[in-house]
């Protein structure tokens, strides 16, 4: 639009200096008529209000740039997705969260879930039946848990400690059908590397800061 406008009024200045170079060419008599005179005048004038117009929009276009690069592509980029599979939440809202309350939500599914275990270690269930319980008591555990808005900072953090919790679970599920396959060596093999696996997941968790997460 800009161009335009100052195309235009470099139309208008063409015309102004054709009149005036048509006008100072005319007897005396001829420069005397109001009629020349007047147009002259009002090309002048629509050339200034042209040019003001012109220097308004520039004005306003350079300013609509500047803001909506203070913006960033944060303004319209998708959520990011985590390891998990899980959308994180939206920067405007996950970078507002606080650790502290990130931890107290997050222990709460914790403490749910091992009352749960605790529940099912004291049952009256076979050991097959015992264990593969309890696998799904943590596999439920990690799923809540990962749906736990997260700090936008720590979300590399959390994924890496949902991940060991998860390879802990997997062993799990392994150690169970050793069990019902009544192989010895293997079930004693997988109750070592599922012992070491959640080992290593709560101290995890205990690092983060985590009071109940890791504490059972």
């Amino acid at each position: 639009m800009v161009a335009i406008l100052l195309a235009v009024a470099a139309v208008a200045i063409s015309i102004i200096l054709g009149v005036l170079a048509n006008w100072f060419e005319k007897p005396a008599w001829a420069k005397d008529k109001p009629g020349r005179v007047t147009l002259a005048l009002i090309a002048f004038g629509a050339v200034g209000v042209i040019v003001v117009q012109a220097q308004k929009m520039f004005d306003s276009d350079r300013n609509s740039g500047l803001y909506s690069r203070s913006l960033g592509s944060s303004a319209t980029a998708s959520p990011p997705v985590t390891a998990s599979g899980a959308a994180s939440p939206p920067i405007g809202s996950a970078s507002t969260r606080m650790k502290s309350d990130y931890i107290k939500e997050a222990d709460a599914v914790c403490l749910r879930w091992y009352e749960e275990n605790a529940k099912e270690t004291q049952s009256d269930d076979s050991p097959s039946v015992k264990l593969r319980n309890i696998n799904g008591i943590f596999h439920n555990l990690v799923g809540d848990w990962s749906r736990v808005e997260r700090p936008h900072d720590d979300v590399g953090k959390i994924d890496s400690i949902l991940s060991l919790y998860r390879e802990a679970n997997e062993i799990g599920d392994k150690l169970a059908l050793a069990y019902d396959s009544h192989d010895k060596a293997r079930y004693d093999q997988l109750g070592n590397e599922s012992d070491q696996a959640m080992h290593d997941a709560d101290m995890a968790a205990r690092a983060y800061g985590h009071k109940v997460c890791g504490n059972y």
